[in-house]
């Protein structure tokens, strides 16, 4: 699904790496992908290593479990990635190791993507806050990780290290569908991948997510909406978004005498 959201947002080229059994799934289901065999309770292999190098951004924790050893392999990826996403089983590889995250992050731009419960595991000094107020929670995280944090909810909240905040409203229950993640996860590394500031990147991608959910449900039901179906309204949005940009400003109606506004005390 992360995948085919890269696509459907304007990447050049995808790459996935998964295990043998995976790979012959992910060519009948996705032939455009290349595709790269990499066990993932081995190290990283030289040619692996030396992709992510040359790529502009690194996607990783969707299918990638949560075997032993997997935060060895995700730190040894992300020591040599230009711009990182973590999502998903990469987020729980992290837990309890904050430090360790901070001194990737400060390395390279990274943006977390937690729901409300990888959150809870990978910042538990926050998560107490995070009902009550999701922004703080959010700021919180970022500064004490030195990374963009896109905190899932509703509303979803994006911090960054520097403490700006945005929050996005976009989007529909439809979204709780497993597999939603990991289409956003795709639309924000593609955003990061077209050198977009990480913090937009996140809010671009949040909002796109939110924006193509909403076009979806109305073809196929709130009920019914599947993250495929976000995935095949993302070229509507695209096109709705064009329109918007190079639309001129809305015609003011005609006015015929204009009162002095009123003075109040």
């Amino acid at each position: 699904m992360a995948s085919r959201a890269a696509f459907a947002a304007g990447a050049g080229l995808v790459h996935a790496i998964a295990p043998l059994e995976t790979i012959g799934h992910l060519v009948e289901a996705e032939p455009d992908l290349q595709t790269m065999v990499q066990d993932f309770d081995a190290p990283p292999s030289a040619a692996l290593l030396e992709l992510v190098e040359k790529s502009d951004a690194l996607a990783v924790g969707p299918g990638l479990g949560r075997g032993p050893g997997r935060r060895a392999f995700v730190s040894a990826l992300i020591q040599v990635a230009r711009r990182v996403v973590i999502d998903a089983d990469g987020l729980i590889a992290f837990a309890g190791a904050e430090d360790e995250l901070r001194a990737l992050a400060e390395a390279r731009p990274v943006v977390l993507t937690p729901h409300p419960g990888e959150f809870r595991n990978l910042f538990p000094s926050f998560a107490s806050n995070r009902e009550l107020d999701p922004w703080s929670a959010a700021t919180g995280a970022a500064r004490s990780s030195v990374t963009t944090l896109l905190l899932k909810g509703v509303p979803t909240v994006i911090a960054s290290s520097s403490g700006a905040v945005l929050t996005i409203a976009a989007g529909n229950p439809g979204l709780a569908t497993g597999g939603s993640g990991d289409v956003l996860t795709g639309l924000v590394s593609t955003g990061l991948a077209q050198g977009l500031e990480p913090l937009h990147a996140a809010a671009v991608g949040a909002q796109a997510l939110g924006g193509a959910a909403d076009l979806a449900a109305r073809r196929t039901t709130v009920r019914s909406v599947r993250p495929m179906d976000v995935v095949a309204a993302l070229p509507d949005l695209w096109r709705e978004w064009d329109t918007l940009r190079q639309g001129g400003p809305p015609p003011a109606p005609p006015l015929l005498l204009e009162l002095a506004r009123p003075q109040t005390l």
